[in-house]
């Protein structure tokens, strides 16, 4: 048999090559490393099969080894260059969740942000609402220095039971904390674990109050002392990034969100310092609760009970 090069092997090996680059590229992109890899042997195996039987059957010589070569080169770029995608997003990630959530719960965002839907999404949370009481005349009754340290005091280890609890903080209003359950990652139990949070939190208070007594005892000054409500509210709501184009926030919006705060605000006419809505209180059975009320909340034609 007679060896030769086809007239047509060149073009054909630039052909497949440029094809097989654009492939390798938009799976790399696409579907990730692996799906690229996975295609890359896949082309290069068809590639030196089929240069063998061309070979072998026709005595044609069509070399194989330089899109193969210039292949692995494209594998790799594409591979490093997914990779270097992903670790970006995921430290976008973290840097835009550290802020909200535990880093428990931020590890898990980064490792499946699938699971995110940053546009907007309604979906069932439990949101709450903790407001210092009487906070005008606590803070006029201290300089800036005095009340900072009161405040920091007292949203530090707020936020960090909220956070302990799989919870995610959307923001602070002053001396007030706005937090959610069971957004952006499924919470089982969601308005449970914002029961197990807040009563966590009236004990955390009670400590707060005797270190401010300390204090005050150590300096020879009137001791501060914080009473706080809390209200709870299970339902469904709009969470995501909103704001505008140059601030955004990951938070939540919707009736669920203002009911909850409409229920914080009514806790002192109750004397209590928690409040739940029924729907809240369907998951937390186990806690010792009692009805106050049924009330029409500022918004609602039905009453709700409390």
């Amino acid at each position: 048999m007679t060896l030769q090069r086809p007239y047509w092997s060149d073009a054909a090996e630039i052909t497949f090559l440029v094809v097989f680059g654009m492939v390798v590229i938009a799976f790399a992109y696409r579907a990730g490393a692996v799906v690229s890899v996975s295609i890359a042997v896949v082309a290069l195996v068809i590639a030196i099969g089929g240069s063998w039987w061309m070979f072998k059957t026709r005595g044609w010589l069509v070399d194989p080894l330089y899109p193969a070569g210039t292949a692995l080169v494209l594998v790799m770029v594409a591979s490093t260059v997914t990779y270097i995608r992903t670790e970006r997003e995921k430290r976008h990630i973290r840097g835009a969740f550290s802020m909200y959530l535990s880093p428990e719960m931020v590890e898990r965002v980064a490792a499946h942000p699938e699971q995110l839907k940053l546009g907007g999404e309604n979906r069932e949370i439990t949101v709450m609402f903790s407001d210092i009481r009487g906070f005008t005349k606590l803070s006029e009754g201290l300089d800036p220095q005095a009340l900072t340290h009161v405040i920091n005091a007292f949203l530090t280890p707020m936020s960090k039971l909220i956070n302990d609890h799989s919870g995610t903080i959307d923001k602070y209003i002053g001396d007030c904390i706005m937090a959610f359950w069971n957004a952006p990652l499924d919470v089982p139990h969601h308005a449970r674990e914002a029961v197990r949070t807040a009563v966590e939190m009236r004990r955390t208070l009670k400590r707060l109050n005797e270190q401010f007594a300390a204090e005050a005892s150590a300096a020879g000054k009137e001791p501060v002392k914080i009473r706080a409500g809390v209200g709870l509210n299970t339902g469904i709501g709009c969470v995501g990034n909103m704001g505008s184009e140059h601030r955004i926030a990951y938070s939540a919006l919707g009736d669920t969100v203002n009911t909850a705060s409409r229920l914080e605000s009514l806790s002192p006419a109750y004397f209590v310092d928690l409040v739940l809505s029924e729907e809240t209180a369907k998951d937390a059975a186990d806690f010792a609760l009692l009805e106050l009320d049924q009330v029409k909340v500022k918004g609602k034609a039905v009453p709700i009970r409390l």
